[in-house]
């Protein structure tokens, strides 16, 4: 009787054991929430894959950047951005850069000061600062500027400038 008592008190700690066990196992969680969550393709440099779906990575150098060299077309006076990374072999760019300086424009293929001489007044004192701007600072005069933009199919946004006889405008296309 005593052996069968004991048998039973093994068996209810047993079940007991068992059943607490089941109790505190928990699910694996999943990759996203571990901080997997990109492919090998998104990655520009070294990653470690999930160990519950492998097509899951963790890129310790994500290239996230979308635009190609060819999303910045020289014909439109854009070049690639400085910021690149490389993913399955082609260089994404974080954004477009202008061709042309600061104080410049894009016309025709080329860049061309947006400051220019303007002899559109006749009074001495613009007079003087014409010959000033296309003598002393050689800058172009406004009127073949203006053309090229218009023929390249821009709009001149024009405006005069505090020195007498300089204009600086923009050509938008």
């Amino acid at each position: 009787m005593k052996k069968d008592l004991l048998s039973a008190a093994i068996a209810i700690l047993t079940v007991t054991t068992i059943a607490n066990a089941n109790a505190t196992c928990t699910s694996t969680p999943d990759c996203k929430s571990m901080g997997y969550i990109y492919t090998v393709e998104e990655c520009s440099g070294s990653y470690i894959a999930c160990p519950f779906d492998t097509s899951k990575v963790f890129c310790f150098d994500p290239c996230l950047y979308t635009l190609k060299a060819d999303n910045c077309p020289a014909s439109q006076g854009k070049k690639p951005g400085a910021q690149s990374c490389i993913r399955n072999g082609t260089v994404y760019y974080a954004n477009c850069e202008n061709l042309c300086d600061t104080f410049e424009t894009y016309i025709n293929g080329t860049c061309v000061p947006t400051v220019c001489c303007d002899n559109t007044s006749t009074s001495e004192y613009i007079d003087s600062g014409y010959s000033l701007c296309r003598n002393v600072y050689n800058y172009p005069d406004c009127t073949y500027l203006f053309a090229s933009c218009r023929n390249a199919g821009g709009t001149v946004k024009y405006s005069h400038c505090t020195s007498p006889g300089m204009a600086r405008f923009n050509c938008e296309k």
